[in-house]
């Protein structure tokens, strides 16, 4: 009984944290729309970053895709995605995930244009466990020539230990927020 309370308190907190985005307000003449709250995925796979022109004067390029984590208001580098420019009216950017990105709820994907840069909402990762992996040793590194991490990812890629992911996403799931039920009260640890 006393899990299922703190479990449901649990979810009911995750739920409350999921909705903060990691949103700035369209800029760079583009609207980052995917991915969005609630997205979950998996290290290891391929996914699509998608976004919308609002400004086509100012969107002209993207120059750079970046995956950044933390709090809304100090979002850090976790890591370079992709560093080479192609046309922003493509839309969208095919994006393999590398294998070691370590698990995380407060995930942001940075497109940035020739005029500036905009943000998704915050959504999770499934990956390596907190603390076993240096995502800032990911994707494209200072120096590197310009290109993707996702070419890089493929070339560099270890197959991904089922075991693994499944302590990450328990990892995620359950201690993304520390929650402390005290005399009936959930108290969560930001």
């Amino acid at each position: 009984m006393k899990f299922s309370i703190a479990a449901t308190l649990f979810s009911l907190a995750a739920s409350a944290y999921a909705q903060t985005t990691a949103t700035t307000p369209s800029t760079g003449g583009i609207s980052v729309v995917h991915p969005t709250n609630g997205v979950e995925w998996k290290a290891g796979t391929t996914q699509t970053v998608t976004w919308n022109i609002v400004d086509a004067a100012q969107a002209s390029t993207i120059e750079k895709i970046t995956l950044r984590g933390g709090a809304s208001n100090n979002l850090t580098v976790a890591y370079i995605i992709d560093n080479t420019q192609f046309d922003a009216s493509k839309g969208k950017y095919e994006w393999a995930i590398d294998a070691k990105t370590e698990t995380a709820v407060s995930y942001s994907v940075e497109v940035t244009t020739n005029s500036g840069s905009s943000y998704s909402p915050y959504f999770s990762i499934i990956g390596a466990a907190p603390g076993t992996t240096d995502n800032s040793k990911l994707g494209v590194q200072p120096g590197d020539e310009k290109k993707s991490s996702s070419s890089a990812s493929a070339d560099n890629a270890e197959k991904s230990n089922g075991a693994d992911n499944e302590s990450a996403a328990s990892t995620l799931k359950l201690g993304a927020l520390v929650g402390t039920v005290v005399a009936g009260t959930a108290v969560a640890l930001f």
